[in-house]
Parts: structure tokens; C-alpha cells; sequence
């Protein structure tokens, strides 16, 4: 009776720091994937940027081809 008294006392007790532990563990890991959420949006934003960059830079070589080309005709015009 004592000893199953002192049994309990000792299983609720390991039972108590299991989940503790369990909630300390759920505590980080719901930081950790707060964290990755953060860093996942900074990385989206850059990643458009960067799309935003490319598309710029197309569209001025594109633009720039065309130019090049329009003073090539005219050369070629005026050559003539």
C-alpha cells in the first residue's frame, strides 16, 4: 500500500516531466517553423524581385536589339 502509494507518486511524477518535455519540445518546434515561414516570405519577395530584375533586363535587350537594328537599316539606307 505505502510502496504502491510511493509507485504512483514516482509514475506521476515521470509522467509529469515526459510531458514537460513534450510541451517544451512542441514550444520549439512551433518557433522553428515560424522561423522557416519567415525566411520562406523573405525568399519569395527576393525571388520576385529577381523576376522583376530579369523581365527588366529583357525587355532593354529586346529594346535595345531593336534599336541596333533600326540603325542598321538606316545605314544600309543610307548607303544606298
Amino acid at each position: 500500500s505505502f510502496l504502491r502509494k510511493q509507485e504512483s507518486s514516482i509514475f506521476d511524477s515521470i509522467n509529469g516531466e515526459k510531458s514537460l518535455n513534450l510541451g517544451t519540445r512542441i514550444e520549439s518546434l512551433e518557433k522553428i517553423v515560424k522561423e522557416q515561414n519567415e525566411q520562406i516570405a523573405k525568399l519569395s519577395q527576393q525571388l520576385e524581385k529577381a523576376y522583376q530584375q530579369v523581365q527588366e533586363i529583357a525587355v532593354k535587350t529586346i529594346e535595345g536589339a531593336s534599336v541596333a537594328k533600326s540603325i542598321s537599316n538606316l545605314q544600309q539606307w543610307m548607303a544606298e
